[in-house]
């Protein structure tokens, strides 16, 4: 009588790991001229930056959806892989006028992670689908200093040592300022026009802990509540790109549990196909 042979079984695949989504703030001013002592104590070496800077370019011209913009009903998104940590990802933001940065593009500039720690200059991404049907992707960027959306944390609210500069009432005015700016997404040859930042908002202290303990829908629908100009966020039925990045202590804000100079409030920015 003949044996079978015994079929081996499907190799188990591994549990996806979850992205985590830290508080996206870092290092200040204290923390990083300590940094800066201890390495030069340590290597007498000339002195250089800590991360990357990226040089804006020329603001972009208007472009018409084209052959390789794709239209309304595709995900234009699509063309960029929020994936990959390998290859840098840039978003540029044009300010409409001279209100906020003097008119310069602001340069947020990172690579995708698993992780994102402060000092592996990754963003963490996560993403989900809205009941509507839009797919939404969602960045967790660090603002400290020498991180990656460090310029955009500038622009709007400058800097002091370890808190901002600019009044309550003057971070508002920037942020909208900049709904209606002209965004560029570029990663290698592929260069993402036609996109606009429709929302920006701000969570104050008081709801800090609360919104980053929530999933990103609930996030989003208390970001809606405090900032009206991001309810087209909640429930889209076209793609979206969402960003999150820290705030520094603001004068006369509380400090509240969980709260630090450079983990004291938080920005988001909405970006979608131009309409």
């Amino acid at each position: 009588t003949a044996t079978p042979t015994p079929i081996p079984s499907a190799p188990t695949q591994p549990a996806a790991t979850p992205i985590s989504r830290p508080s996206p703030g870092g290092s200040g001013l204290l923390e990083w001229l300590w940094r800066r002592l201890t390495l030069l104590r340590a290597t007498p070496t000339p002195f250089q930056p800590l991360a990357y800077t990226p040089t804006p370019e020329d603001p972009p011209s208007q472009v018409s959806p084209t052959a390789d913009t794709p239209s309304q009903a595709e995900d234009i998104f699509a063309a960029i892989d929020f994936n990959n940590p390998w290859e840098r990802i840039r978003i540029k933001i044009y300010p409409p006028d001279r209100r906020v940065n003097k008119g310069k593009p602001i340069v947020i500039a990172f690579r995708p992670g698993n992780t994102c720690d402060y000092r592996d200059h990754t963003a963490c991404v996560n993403s989900f689908t809205a009941e509507a049907g839009g797919r939404i992707t969602y960045l967790t960027i660090h603002s400290g200093v020498g991180a990656e959306a460090e310029p955009f944390r500038l622009a709007v609210e400058g800097m002091g040592f370890d808190q901002a500069v600019y009044s309550l009432r003057q971070v508002q005015e920037h942020l909208r300022a900049l709904e209606g700016a002209k965004v560029e997404i570029v990663q290698g040859e592929t260069t993402l026009r036609g996109l606009t930042l429709v929302g920006a908002g701000r969570i104050p202290p008081t709801r800090l802990k609360d919104y980053l303990n929530s999933a990103l829908p609930d996030a989003l629908e208390m970001a809606a509540i405090i900032n009206p100009s991001l309810s087209g966020s909640l429930n889209p039925s076209q793609p979206l790109v969402i960003f999150e990045t820290c705030g520094w202590k603001m004068p006369g804000e509380p400090w509240l549990p969980g709260i630090t100079s450079t983990n004291a409030s938080l920005y988001l920015g909405v970006i979608q196909q131009t309409p």
